[in-house]
């Protein structure tokens, strides 16, 4: 038994030829009658109409038809290793414009990703608190050289006798 689309599809072609042949012999005939060709002509604007319709709603269909094959295959297909295996990726980085990319970028935002990113804020913080230590330790140390300075200065000044080595 056949398909039953083919069956449809078949009995449709022969009726539309015998139709076909019936009409193009009917309109001969019906061109010789006064008025007929005026509405003939009305025929032939409304079904080139009627095509054109027809034809808009076909490419409709055929869209949806298309990319639902498109999506089919793709899921049935791992696309990544065929471009792996067909396409000189060396050969498409080279055309890379790495410049123009770059002039894309918004560096202060990159800037400011990074900075939250490493912490920044922090690491000048323990930096400074570092520096800041060792500075008061220098201070210190500096100031108690003064002191001893001025204490030797003084003292020399009213003639005390210089503390032993050893003692203060």
């Amino acid at each position: 038994m056949s398909n039953p689309v083919n069956l449809v599809v078949g009995a449709a072609a022969r009726v539309g030829g015998a139709a076909g042949r019936v009409l193009g012999f009917g309109r001969d005939v019906a061109r010789r009658i006064p008025g007929v060709e005026t509405v003939l002509a009305d025929f032939g604007q409304r079904g080139a109409e009627t095509l054109g319709a027809v034809d808009d709603l076909a490419e409709q269909v055929l869209r949806v038809v298309i990319l639902r094959v498109v999506r089919t295959a793709l899921d049935a297909v791992d696309l990544t290793a065929i471009v792996v295996e067909n396409v000189d990726l060396d050969a498409v980085a080279e055309r890379i414009d790495v410049d123009k990319i770059i002039g894309r970028v918004d560096l202060i935002v990159l800037a400011d990703t990074v900075i939250e990113g490493v912490d920044l804020p922090r690491i000048i913080r323990e930096s400074t608190d570092s520096m800041s230590a060792e500075a008061v330790l220098g201070i210190r140390s500096q100031g108690m050289h003064a002191d001893d300075a001025v204490a030797g200065f003084v003292g020399r000044l009213i003639r005390r006798s210089p503390p032993e080595s050893g003692t203060k």
